[in-house]
């Protein structure tokens, strides 16, 4: 079988860490036994290889986004309320109002600032579950 630098390469960070099986352990030591030059440049780090770095995270910053996160949500829930407890005065207006002789104007506000209320849940959650924190 022919392994090239590149898949050394790949197998390097296992086999450094010992997560490699042994198999994989294998191959990278008989490598480096018939290139010494290789697994010199290997120990050494100079091979040209390097691990994408992630940028700093500030300390605070999961604090802030957990709290970002629980805002949210918290005035989700508020809105949930709110939107299912109009929703039930419009349908107890029905109820009430069953006789011709009173306006429906009541039970129209009602359901009106019901519906916007649920209209607004439904945008932040759709908002909240497509951007995340």
């Amino acid at each position: 079988m022919n392994v090239t630098k590149d898949v050394i390469d790949d197998l390097w960070p296992l086999y450094t860490d010992g997560t490699a099986s042994a198999d994989s352990r294998k191959l990278v030591e008989e490598y480096l036994r018939d290139h010494p030059e290789w697994a010199k440049k290997l120990r050494e780090g100079t091979t040209g290889f390097a691990w994408p770095s992630t940028p700093p995270i500030p300390p605070d910053e999961d604090t802030r986004m957990l709290n970002r996160i629980k805002k949210r949500m918290r005035n989700l829930r508020i809105l949930l309320i709110v939107s299912i407890s109009l929703t039930a005065q419009a349908f107890g207006r029905i109820v009430a109002d069953t006789s011709w002789d009173v306006s429906p104007l009541a039970f129209i506000v009602t359901s009106a600032c019901a519906a916007v209320c649920w209209i607004w849940w439904g945008v932040l959650n759709w908002r909240v579950r497509r951007l995340g924190p």
